[in-house]
């Protein structure tokens, strides 16, 4: 895939229930990727978000839609749309977006997004959804673009299982297609079709299959597959040394393990002084989350790097 950019996407949000157009997702994804690039590949320090102003030009809004008055009507629905969060801390409720502008003159579109909104959008410490903005950008379908989310979160595991209805509710559909022939035809096998199309072409690095379960002479739940390419292109440094941090981090539970932090966190600045031992880090991960059970990831990475990166380091010292 050619200039493919990865951008990342709290699970929170991802399992949320909403519903927007493809034009209104493809300028989230837009949203998301400014942010990845304003905040998550630098590591901004988490107390230090403030509102973001985006400027997309043409070109970018190209891929959104050519159509300028689709985009006006996708930023208007988007600006009264909201993402709820709620948990035993506190609820909140947040704007996607809080103002936006087109510069006709300069053939700008100014978009203000909300400090908490951002906040929200790089809350990726723990749990999150990395997907490809070239593949989410591409999707015709709001539902193709909806399930690409879902299978990229449940790639590691090689799929998931749902009912129906809690399918439905989280897709806004309960009012939609009621039969489950017209839901499979419409929202299931349209996103499948898309996604394994673009695999085939090498558009995309995965698709899914899936099966179904009856309950009596009813569908009632599915189970997904999720077909995916081994090795992701990463087209920068950048991208790269956010995607190792946060598997080291997530793997060595380093929020909770204070002497786990500080080993990776001196892991990733020897790292950082070789590119290539930053590669072979991520292929190592690679092959540990797709090869060795879940619970010896850890005990095999600190073997790996204390042999071949901080042993390295010394030695060449």
């Amino acid at each position: 895939m050619k200039n493919n950019v990865t951008i990342y996407q709290d699970n929170k949000i991802t399992q949320s229930r909403y519903e927007f157009s493809v034009i209104e997702k493809r300028i989230i994804y837009q949203i998301i990727n400014q942010i990845r690039k304003n905040y998550v590949l630098n590591g901004t320090d988490n107390n230090l978000f403030g509102d973001l102003v985006l400027n997309l030009n043409y070109a970018m809004l190209k891929e959104v839609s050519e159509n300028t008055d689709l985009v006006y009507k996708a930023l208007r629905r988007l600006i009264s749309k909201f993402y709820e969060f709620n948990n035993d801390n506190q609820w909140m409720i947040v704007s996607i977006i809080n103002k936006a502008k087109h510069k006709k003159k300069e053939a700008l579109w100014e978009i203000t997004v909300d400090s908490d909104m951002v906040a929200k959008f790089v809350e990726l410490a723990k749990n999150y959804t990395a997907y490809s903005l070239v593949v989410a950008m591409s999707l015709r379908s709001e539902h193709s673009q909806r399930l690409y989310e879902y299978c990229s979160q449940f790639k590691s595991a090689g799929g998931w299982r749902t009912t129906i209805k809690d399918l439905r509710h989280k897709m806004k559909l309960e009012n939609k297609y009621s039969r489950y022939a017209s839901f499979k035809k419409r929202v299931l096998d349209v996103a499948k079709n898309e996604l394994k199309k673009m695999y085939k072409e090498g558009s995309s690095d995965l698709y899914f299959e899936y099966s179904e379960q009856k309950n009596g002479r009813s569908v009632d739940s599915l189970t997904f597959k999720i077909i995916h390419k081994e090795n992701i292109e990463v087209t920068s440094l950048q991208d790269l040394d956010y995607i190792v941090r946060t598997d080291l981090h997530q793997i060595f539970d380093t929020y909770k393990k204070p002497k786990n932090k500080e080993f990776i966190t001196e892991t990733m600045s020897v790292l950082r002084l070789e590119p290539e031992h930053l590669k072979k880090m991520y292929g190592k991960i690679a092959f540990v989350k797709s090869s060795i059970p879940k619970n010896e990831w850890q005990r095999y990475l600190r073997f790996v790097i204390k042999e071949d990166v901080l042993k390295t380091d010394l030695d060449e010292l």
